[in-house]
C-alpha cells in the first residue's frame, strides 16, 4: 500500500510539472521539457538536468552550424541547414527495427540513441527551431506519420514545405506529403491534418502512442 501511495504521489508530481510546462503562451512552451516530463512517467530516476544541458549544447552546436551553412539567413535556408545538421551531421533517424519499443517515445532516449518515432523526432526538431528563432516551424499532425511543417515567404507568397523526420529529414512539398500519406494509409489526409498542432495536441498524441504501445 505504501508503494502504491508513493507511486500515486509521484504521478501527481509529474502531471503537475507537465501542466506547468504547458500552461504558457504557445510561443513560449518548451516541447523538449514537455517530452522529458512524459519520459518521467516511466523513469523516476531520469536525470532532468543532464538532458536539459545535453539538449542545450546540441542547440548551441546547431546555431554555429547555421551561421556557416545558412549564409542568406532566410527561413527556408536555415531550416534546410538545420535538417542537414540533425540528420546528416548527427545521424538522427527513424527507428525501424524496434518501432514500437517504448524508448522511441521518450525524448531523452531519442537524444541518446539518435532514433525515434516521427513525433519524438519532430519534437526535437520543432523545439530546436524555436530556440534558434526560426519562424514558421510547426508540428504537422498528419495521420499515420507526424511531420514538421514550415510556412515561409517567397516572391510575396506564403509557401509550405514539410520535413519527413522519419525518412532522414527528407524535404517535400504539400503534394509530396499527401502522396506519402496516401501510400501509407490508402487515403488522402484531411485538410485539417496540415494545420499546425499546438503543444497540448502534441503532448496528447505522444501519450496516446505510449498507451497504444
Amino acid at each position: 500500500r505504501l508503494r502504491r501511495l508513493e507511486g500515486e504521489v509521484y504521478l501527481r508530481e509529474v502531471v503537475n510539472e507537465m501542466t506547468m510546462a504547458l500552461d504558457r503562451p504557445e510561443s513560449e512552451i518548451d516541447l523538449f521539457e514537455v517530452g522529458l516530463q512524459i519520459a518521467r512517467l516511466d523513469d523516476p530516476m531520469l536525470d532532468l538536468d543532464y538532458y536539459r544541458s545535453a539538449f542545450s549544447r546540441l542547440v548551441v552546436d546547431a546555431g554555429s552550424y547555421l551561421e556557416t551553412h545558412a549564409l542568406e539567413g532566410d527561413e527556408k535556408e536555415r531550416i534546410t541547414a538545420l535538417t542537414d545538421f540533425l540528420f546528416e551531421e548527427n545521424g538522427f533517424h527513424g527507428s525501424r527495427s524496434e518501432y514500437y519499443h517504448h524508448a522511441n517515445s521518450y525524448v531523452n532516449r531519442v537524444l541518446d540513441d539518435r532514433e525515434g518515432l516521427p513525433i519524438t523526432l519532430s519534437v526535437i526538431f520543432v523545439e530546436m527551431a524555436r530556440r534558434l528563432q526560426i519562424d514558421g516551424v510547426y508540428g504537422a499532425p498528419l495521420p499515420g506519420k507526424f511531420m514538421v511543417g514550415l510556412d515561409y515567404e517567397e516572391e510575396d507568397k506564403t509557401k509550405s514545405l514539410f520535413i519527413d523526420v522519419f525518412e532522414g529529414g527528407r524535404i517535400i512539398d504539400r503534394s509530396g506529403a499527401v502522396r506519402e500519406i496516401w501510400e501509407l494509409l490508402g487515403s488522402a489526409p484531411e485538410r485539417s491534418s496540415f494545420h499546425p498542432a499546438d503543444a497540448r495536441q502534441i503532448a496528447v498524441r505522444m501519450l496516446r502512442n505510449l498507451v497504444d504501445i
